[in-house]
């Protein structure tokens, strides 16, 4: 089935660009944010958390000065945003914090959360093996509510490359591609040294400014994280770099040789001592890496296009999958977005939903 994201071409200032993705979205603004609270703040019967309304506004505060000072730019298209959609800046930069505040919950708070939501698988393939040009991609995985809100970001900010965006309505930015043949993908951890900081879509927004992937490096890299996850950074040159991040440290896994798989636990031995996700879910993460290691290197695969798109689609273990399927509903969330990259050509295939149930629409920057 074909079914395409909505999609919203955002140019001008910071504040200008903000504030369009807020009026155009309002509405999904404001029924996300309600239910992304509603989720954050309700635990499941006799199982009390210690999050407030009032906790998560100050922790939404305390990170406001390392935007401001690293992201300025961002923080005022947040602010346009807010303006938009009828929030508070703090209520906007609490959804932009969707996956960190996660890390700073109580460990009943986290099984709760986990057991719901799981996590997204993503993918590397060098250009070394694939006549020059490489591939990445992933599946996005979230918890079923934030599918109608699932969106692309046309991007056009003067002095960095022209973008093309995924994420969610209020956010400002998921995963990406720019004009310059730097293209991102990405999937949670859940360190246990997060802390005041960047969160995670304003240095997915700052690495698709970078005209090359060695300044895409450097803005993950460089500024006080607040969080850790695993980035999947590709070039026009065909090499493929992921960063295993914690907030304080990194690993390096080069994808130059062979393709590269990732899921939501750490791999790299220097970060192992950082892995702070429940018990309970590891198994399901540790599964889904070694699934899609399988079928990278599986007997006669191609590495090509429809290749990619069959390996997004894989259901072994399901539902809790590759490709995740709710079921029973409420229960695991599914893949809101399938998304492949190739930078060289400075494309996007993009399926609305679960790959199995849609077909990957093209999109070029």
């Amino acid at each position: 089935m074909s079914n395409r994201l909505p999609l919203i071409e955002l140019s001008g200032s910071p504040r200008e660009r903000g504030r369009a993705h807020g009026e155009a979205f309002r509405d999904v603004i404001g029924e996300i944010y309600i239910k992304f609270i509603e989720d954050l703040l309700q635990p499941p019967e006799d199982k009390p958390h210690s999050l407030t309304s009032e906790w998560c506004m100050e922790w939404a505060r305390g990170h406001i000065p390392h935007l401001s000072d690293y992201t300025h730019d961002l923080l005022e298209e947040v602010k346009g945003i807010a303006e938009g959609a009828k929030l508070s800046v703090e209520e906007v930069i609490l959804l932009n914090g969707f996956l960190a505040i996660a890390d700073w919950a109580s460990p009943t708070f986290q099984k709760y959360r986990l057991a719901q939501s799981g996590g997204c698988t993503s993918f590397g393939i060098s250009g070394h093996l694939r006549g020059g040009k490489a591939i990445i991609g992933q599946n996005y995985d979230l918890e079923s509510f934030y599918q109608p809100s699932a969106i692309l970001l046309r991007v056009k900010s003067e002095g960095v490359p022209d973008a093309l965006v995924f994420t969610i309505a209020g956010i400002i930015g998921g995963a990406g591609i720019n004009a310059a043949g730097v293209a991102v993908a990405i999937n949670n951890l859940i360190p246990n040294d997060s802390h005041s900081g960047v969160l995670y879509p304003f240095l997915v927004r700052k690495l698709i400014q970078a005209p090359d992937p060695g300044t895409a490096i450097d803005a993950v890299l460089f500024p006080r994280r607040a969080s850790g996850l695993n980035y999947v950074i590709a070039g026009e040159s065909g090499v493929v770099i992921t960063l295993e991040t914690s907030a304080t440290d990194y690993a390096v896994i080069d994808g130059s040789r062979c393709p590269v798989a990732h899921a939501n636990n750490y791999v790299c031995e220097k970060m192992l001592r950082y892995e702070a996700r429940w018990i309970g879910e590891r198994g399901q993460s540790i599964f889904r890496n070694s699934r899609m290691n399988h079928l990278l290197h599986g007997d006669g695969k191609h590495l090509d296009l429809e290749c990619c798109k069959h390996i997004l689609s894989d259901h072994a273990n399901y539902p809790i999958a590759i490709c995740r399927h709710d079921y029973p509903p409420g229960t695991c969330g599914k893949t809101i977005c399938g998304m492949i990259f190739n930078p060289s050509e400075r494309k996007m295939y993009v399926s609305a939903g679960n790959p199995c149930e849609n077909t990957f629409e093209e999109y070029e920057v």
